[in-house]
């Protein structure tokens, strides 16, 4: 992995300033004025979330709460799965979209974000969607749709449910899934995930984004809830770049109470994007919404126990993205 990060690292002059992506053992920064870092509290099923990174894979040099970069961060989720989730216990790692614009990184090369979209990859994402970055122009659109949704390694974790893409025989296609349904792997909770983008106006030619009302009404969606009616699920998962709190479209909140009439029972999760803020929603007793803030500053960590029952709990901290942090949670 050191290797494979640092080839991909040292494409140019503009970019070999950033070879500290490569892995290594965590350098302790605690101190004797460093604040104490609060325990997470793992529980049956365990969210990581990213979202808004644009490209922000290198740290931030003067600003050591965040001072991990993206070989860190793959570290930590490498060694936070095997020494601090046991056997009867999930978890759940989740990207909501907006890798690239903002950052001398990704914003080199042209169009933006083909070099830090491979960096990116790396890690081992088991859901990830688009944001609207991605749909400003055609080139970033083409980029993302076959180097990261189309690809091997995330084909079948790639889910967009109003985003579509313009092939080359010029139809609409999904961009990616429109939905999963997956089982985790050691409690075999059954989760049905959807990604619903903000409306979202300024796409270029080679996409388009559908208000997620319309997108309700179609054939896919129908014979979705037919196929997957509640008796057969655990948990809706949604992961789409949408704030979390939209004190002026309320999208979430609307998105919410409809899926909210259609899974009456059971836990509906959201994790949200865009706004660049940290935040968090409590719709009812069995629905919450996370929101993870922004530029590789926050992992947001969220946990749920009693998934089953009538009474899950519900458990969420933000990380500073930071090796102390991640040295700390990772039971390092």
């Amino acid at each position: 992995m050191a290797r494979k990060l640092r080839n991909l690292l040292l494409l140019g002059p503009s970019l070999a300033y950033c070879s500290s992506f490569v892995q290594r053992p965590f350098e302790s920064a605690a101190g004797p004025e460093r604040p104490i870092i609060r325990d997470l509290k793992i529980g049956q099923l365990n969210f990581l979330h990213t979202t808004d990174v644009h490209g922000w894979l290198g740290s931030h040099l003067l600003q050591p709460d965040y001072n991990a970069d993206w070989g860190d961060f793959i570290t930590f989720y490498s060694e936070f799965k095997k020494n601090c989730i046991n056997e009867t216990q999930d978890v759940i790692l989740i990207d909501s979209g907006d890798k690239h614009d903002g950052n001398g990184l990704s914003d080199a090369t042209e169009p933006n974000g083909v070099d830090t979209t491979k960096i990116f990859n790396e890690q081992d994402y088991d859901l990830l969607t688009l944001g609207n970055h991605e749909l400003y122009v055609p080139e970033n659109t083409v980029l993302e749709y076959y180097s990261t949704a189309m690809s091997k390694k995330f084909r079948d974790k790639y889910v967009s449910s109003n985003v579509e893409f313009l092939n080359e025989s010029g139809e609409y296609v999904p961009f990616g899934n429109k939905y999963i349904y997956f089982e985790t792997p050691k409690l075999n909770t059954r989760i049905l995930a959807l990604s619903f983008m903000f409306d979202f106006r300024r796409f270029n030619s080679r996409a388009q984004v559908l208000p997620f009302e319309e997108e309700l009404k179609k054939n896919w969606f129908r014979e979705m809830i037919e196929e997957y009616p509640e008796d057969k699920l655990d948990l809706i998962l949604m992961i789409g770049h949408m704030p979390v709190s939209d004190f002026d479209n309320h999208e979430m909140t609307r998105l919410q109470a409809h899926f909210r009439k259609l899974y009456p029972n059971i836990i509906i999760q959201f994790f949200g994007g865009h706004s660049h803020v940290r935040d968090f929603v409590l719709f009812d007793e069995k629905s919450s919404a996370l929101q993870s803030g922004r530029f590789a500053e926050t992992l947001g960590f969220l946990s749920i126990d009693n998934v089953k029952s009538e009474s899950p709990c519900f458990s969420r901290r933000y990380i500073d993205f930071n090796r102390r942090s991640f040295e700390y949670h990772g039971c390092l």
